[in-house]
């Protein structure tokens, strides 16, 4: 948590568009996706996490969930 990065704007985007939506309004939002890496980014991670079954789904960007993001070609 914390992480101020171009990053991770693209990773909310990328969970905005999956639907694991970071947040309904205002920042993290569609269309509002930040740089910050924060709870509700956190949060919409571990959902994206726990649907596709990469364990642990704690909500931290790591080598696994890289892999299979990038194993979708996005």
């Amino acid at each position: 948590e914390g992480a101020v990065s171009e990053d991770v704007r693209m990773l909310q985007k990328f969970l905005n568009q999956q639907a694991f939506f970071v947040a309904k309004e205002g920042p993290g939002s569609v269309g509002n996706e930040t740089n910050v890496f924060g709870e509700k980014t956190k949060t919409a991670l571990a959902r994206f996490q726990l649907v596709h079954d990469i364990r642990p789904a704690l909500g931290y960007f790591g080598p696994l969930t890289r892999k299979y993001i990038n194993s979708l070609g996005q």
